[in-house]
């Protein structure tokens, strides 16, 4: 994704949009299945080798906190129902009109094309930061629970 793209991050149904710093992750665990048999047969001689296991997604993401602190206070309350919510990490390239701003949540009205992931998350963390010079931030952490899905925006 390159600088200058609109990144946008829905939670519960809400885009938490133009964060200042967002990161989404994609892991897959291996399991090793190099065995003296194996090795024998193998090319790879003495190297041990790996096959793909289970994947798992997270998702760290840090915004200017709204004047009045409703979206901080909506993941707040989030987190305490302990609920797995909708999730979605949109890449949206050229959106026709979109809110933007410092603490702005607001909606994609039109968009040409562009990658949507999606899946349920926990949020396993939020933190508010409130500079004496400066605006206060809180950042957020989900962890993916089951499926993340990936669709093209058209």
């Amino acid at each position: 994704m390159k600088k200058g793209k609109d990144l946008m991050l829905k939670i519960a149904n809400t885009i938490y949009g133009y964060a200042t710093d967002c990161q989404f992750n994609i892991t897959t665990d291996t399991t090793e299945v190099t065995t003296t048999k194996y090795k024998r047969a193998n090319a790879a001689g003495k190297f041990k080798e790996y096959e793909p296991d289970v994947t798992s997604w997270d998702v760290n993401s840090s915004y200017v906190v709204a004047e009045d602190e409703t979206d901080y206070n909506a993941l707040v309350e989030k987190q305490l129902e302990g609920v797995a919510i909708d999730v979605e990490f949109i890449d949206v390239k050229d959106a026709t009109s979109m809110t933007k701003g410092a603490g702005a949540t607001g909606s994609i009205d039109a968009a040409t094309a562009g990658i949507k992931y999606s899946g349920k998350a926990i949020i396993t963390s939020i933190q508010l930061s409130a500079p004496t010079d400066g605006d206060a931030t809180f950042s957020v952490q989900l962890q993916g629970t089951g499926t993340l899905t990936v669709a093209t925006i058209s």
